[in-house]
């Protein structure tokens, strides 16, 4: 049976722990006593949540597995900035554990950023990029003998790409995988290998942590040596979930060291593969978050977006020219329409104005703050439908009967371009993905409400941002009164869909540009 651990166990176990630690930089019992435990209500609160959850913090075992598991748990609850820098330079100065164990506890906060994009701040992005370095130049060590290629020894006409995760069509990261893929080979005439490094959320290696997040892995890639995209049939290869594993590695360096690939594509960056490779040809990383800088070691990086002085900073520290990142627009490829729904056949209204939410991540992406203005849309006569992950839906039903009545919860779709068709709006929550769900309600008419940053706010542009929920509810309510203004925006949106769209293009021209770089030599 798993014990209820209480608030003063925790102070005593963190206690025990901060007296054995350097200086103040880990005064973990001053944080906790200062958030938590000087309030009473909050005090209870706080033994309740330990309780509802069945956490076992094994609080009298003084090992460093369960100093994590409290970091990690105190990083989840209360979101404090000093926790975060604490737990990223405790496990940089750790010397017992590995480096696979610190990939494994980088890429948990990875996770946590795009889950909590409100708490890093630049003192953090730069400890995170540290933490990467260490990590990264502690593998380097494991590969002495590489050596780069020259480009006139390098096969013009193949490249390898790397991905960290493939899973189905409907995924945004291996919707761009296939679709840059399917560029190089059908308009560039490039013969093309893709490997799934594994490497997302890897679990190799791994110690205990608060609500640890894993990467899915379809075991049935295993059995396939090809990927299908449109006309294209793309070489492809998939490495065991014990990843990053140093022999497995190696024997994906030499495939590089004999093949000499003209360049190695990394989609998606935080790939310490992808990295290793760059020591031996050029490396270009493209951002499924494209309106963040990527975390890559190779050589460039598209950026979808202008190049900032923060970015120039980084590019300083690791001595690297403005040229590195190349400034694109970021492009979609969608999976074919193949449907034609009716609102009824979905479980839609006929005659309501429809705003649509979609996210593979909408429990925590629709926040108080969000709900709050999905109640009020309702309460104005606005009928909400969600689409994707959203477990939580069944919770607000059942509280609140008026929320059940004005709203459906589809699931995920496999025809989002259809369900699209028969909405009337796109909403996004804050968050900083979701880019591509937004570019295929606009390539069907629907306009976005969207706050200024992350993918959708980039993508979208600026005819289609609000200040704040305030003005998320007013531009909705007159996008559902104004039909010549619905009419105006709509056609906004489809011309800014064509521009999202066209991959062809605009790969090319980021391909040429860094072919004719100096440093791709």
């Amino acid at each position: 049976m798993i014990e209820t651990v209480t608030v003063d166990q925790v102070v005593l176990c963190l206690q025990e722990y901060c007296s054995g630690l350097k200086g103040d930089l880990f005064s973990l019992r001053d944080i906790f006593v200062k958030y938590i435990k000087n309030d009473d209500n909050y005090k209870k609160e706080w033994a309740d949540y330990l309780g509802i959850r069945g956490l076992n913090i094994l609080c009298m075992s003084k090992t460093e597995d369960n100093f994590y598991y409290i970091m990690t748990f105190l990083l989840h609850a209360t979101k404090k900035k000093e926790i975060y820098k604490a737990l990223i330079q405790y496990c940089m100065l750790d010397e017992s554990i590995s480096k696979e164990t610190k990939y494994y506890l980088y890429y948990q906060l990875v996770g946590y950023n795009f889950l909590n994009p409100e708490v890093p701040d630049n003192e953090i992005g730069d400890l995170m990029d540290d933490l990467y370095s260490q990590i990264y130049q502690g593998y380097k060590k494991e590969f002495s003998d590489m050596m780069y290629i020259p480009k006139e020894k390098r096969n013009r006409n193949f490249v390898i790409a790397f991905i960290s995760q493939v899973l189905e069509i409907e995924h945004g990261p291996t919707k761009t995988l296939l679709d840059r893929c399917y560029i190089l080979e059908k308009y560039l005439r490039k013969k093309v290998f893709i490997v799934n490094t594994a490497e997302y959320l890897t679990w190799y290696r791994s110690i205990p942590c608060f609500s640890a997040m894993s990467g899915n892995y379809k075991e049935e890639y295993n059995q396939t040596d090809n990927l299908i995209w449109r006309d294209k049939k793309l070489a492809f290869m998939q490495c065991p979930p014990e990843m990053p594993d140093v022999a497995i590695i190696k024997e994906i360096l030499d495939v590089v060291k004999s093949e000499k690939p003209w360049f190695v594509l990394n989609i998606g960056g935080n790939s310490i593969v992808s990295d290793l490779c760059s020591n031996t040809v050029p490396t270009l990383t493209v951002a499924t978050v494209f309106s963040g800088r990527t975390t890559t070691r190779g050589q460039f990086q598209i950026i979808g977006r202008k190049i900032t002085d923060a970015d120039r900073k980084w590019l300083s520290k690791h001595h690297m020219k403005d040229s590195a990142m190349i400034e694109s627009l970021f492009t979609f490829s969608f999976k074919q329409q193949t449907h034609h729904f009716t609102r009824k056949e979905l479980g839609l209204p006929e005659n309501r104005f429809i705003a649509i939410l979609i996210g593979g991540r909408l429990d925590q992406e629709i926040d108080s703050e969000c709900m709050a203005l999905l109640e009020k849309l309702i309460a104005a006569g606005i009928f909400i439908a969600f689409m994707g992950k959203f477990d939580q839906y069944k919770e607000y039903t059942d509280k609140n009967s008026l929320f059940g009545e004005n709203t459906a919860y589809l699931g995920f779709q496999d025809d989002a371009l259809a369900v699209d068709e028969v909405c009337d709006l796109y909403i996004n929550p804050k968050r900083i993905g979701g880019g591509g769900s937004a570019a295929e309600a606009m390539y069907k008419g629907l306009p976005v409400v969207t706050f200024d940053f992350g993918d959708v706010g980039l993508g979208a542009g600026a005819d289609f941002h609000v200040k704040d929920y305030d003005d998320m509810y007013n531009q909705v309510l007159r996008y559902a009164t104004d039909k010549d203004y619905y009419a105006e925006m709509s056609q906004k949106a489809k011309q800014r869909a064509a521009q999202l769209t066209d991959s062809k293009t605009e790969f090319m021209r980021v391909v040429h540009v860094m072919e004719q770089s100096e440093e791709f030599k």
